[in-house]
């Protein structure tokens, strides 16, 4: 499952909760890190279909990424300042 949706999905559980965390952060890291995170991505999409999901999300969004962020955070019933808190620093 996509790390991010999975976040989102098990918010209350504390301990799944934070694992996620760590995986979006380290999914966010190396996406910073690539040559050409663009193909990256692709890539990843093409590899995960929960990716492809995510991706399709974030463009029923209008293409906005934090939008669509913000929009499932409210449909799960889980506060995005909380989520986006603890993705601070990366």
């Amino acid at each position: 499952m996509n790390p991010m949706l999975q976040a989102l999905g098990m918010a209350k559980n504390q301990t799944a909760g934070l694992a996620n965390i760590k995986s979006i952060k380290n999914t966010i890291t190396m996406l910073k890190n690539a040559k050409n995170p663009a193909a990256l991505m692709q890539s990843l999409i093409q590899q995960n279909p929960e990716y492809k999901r995510a991706a399709d999300y974030i463009q029923s969004c209008g293409g906005d990424p934090k939008k669509a962020f913000e929009q499932l955070a409210r449909e799960k019933g889980i506060d995005p300042a909380e989520i986006a808190a603890q993705l601070q620093g990366i």
